[in-house]
């Protein structure tokens, strides 16, 4: 039996599935004893470019699934060819490893999203043991990093296009996301898909005038805590130390909600707005950008759960309104 398991088990590799050619074809054959699958002993062979396969045993069925499962988000797993790139005396070393650790986790939550499509396509069960061939599909698969990849590909151009150093946090966690996600890609589509920007480009802003490092950050005491810890991780990402002191600039941000008539039984309409003024030293307003977004729900605090996202997503992308320079 151990003889039997130690084969199999050396026979079971993972492999991510390639188009095959005629030769590759000859060298792949595999004689199969007669009544077992030919993706016991070839899986890539089994698997003809269709898919990207992996497969495990088991003592029982349930364990060889889930085996076969992790084997294929082995594949995924986060292995960085090259070290992170960060802009050289721009962070300090504390801030690298959160950035790293920030990234990495945003790269995981996306593979989770992807591997949402594994199934297991086969099963087999010999001399007591089961083995399960897990696959996710190749075109569905490279098509779902295609989109992500391209969506960080958008933020890069619209924070680089600002060319503002301000932004420089920012840009050094897209570009090391999309370098992760895109090796990830490269997994079923050898060929990747170029960065908009180099991160030389990225580098060079530093140069640039505008931007600064610590804001005074002043917060009314309506602001949801939700909301506030939101809007505090978006400043520091694109490279603010918020603090209490006097600084060159200051962010005053006030919140306030009204009910409005809704005819509908068991819900209640809210409008919800935000407004963040900026300020020089000298306490002239410099900039100003408010967000009004009308929500439903049960009550309020359901109502405003539902649009937290949107009111991030709209002053991430509008920073620059608040004329930080």
């Amino acid at each position: 039996m151990r003889c039997i398991r130690f084969v199999l088990k050396f026979l079971l590799v993972l492999c991510v599935v390639a188009s095959c050619s005629t030769s590759q074809k000859a060298e792949r054959s595999v004689k199969v004893p007669k009544g077992e699958p030919l993706w016991l002993y070839s899986a890539q062979e089994f698997c003809e470019g269709r898919f990207i396969c992996a497969s495990a045993e088991g003592d029982s069925k349930s364990e060889s699934d889930a085996r076969a499962l992790k084997s294929l988000a082995g594949i995924f797993e986060m292995q960085v060819k090259g070290e992170f790139k960060f802009s050289k005396h721009s962070f300090s070393g504390e801030e690298q490893t959160q950035m790293e650790e920030y990234v990495e986790d945003n790269i995981s939550k996306k593979i989770d999203l992807v591997l949402k499509g594994a199934e297991i396509k086969e099963r087999f069960t010999k001399n007591g043991l089961n083995f399960s061939l897990a696959a996710l599909d190749k075109e569905k698969t490279r098509k779902l990093l295609m989109t992500e990849v391209r969506d960080i590909d958008s933020k890069l151009k619209h924070f680089y296009g600002l060319k503002n150093k301000l932004y420089i946090k920012k840009l050094n966690l897209l570009y090391n996301e999309r370098m992760l996600l895109n090796e990830k890609l490269i997994v079923v589509d050898k060929s990747g898909i170029p960065a908009p920007i180099s991160f030389k480009e990225i580098n060079d802003l530093k140069f640039t005038s505008g931007g600064g490092s610590k804001l005074k950050f002043v917060v009314g005491s309506d602001v949801p805590e939700s909301l506030l810890e939101k809007l505090s991780e978006v400043l520091t990402e694109v490279g603010y130390k918020l603090t209490k002191e006097d600084e060159d600039f200051a962010i005053t941000v006030s919140f306030k909600e009204k009910e409005e008539f809704l005819n509908v039984e068991g819900f209640k309409k809210f409008r919800f707005e935000m407004t963040m003024k900026a300020s020089n030293k000298a306490g002239k307003e410099v900039g100003t950008y408010q967000v009004s977004i009308v929500s439903n729900g049960r009550n309020k605090k359901d109502a405003f759960l539902k649009i937290r996202k949107k009111f991030i997503s709209r002053v991430e992308g509008n920073i620059d309104k608040l004329n930080l320079q």
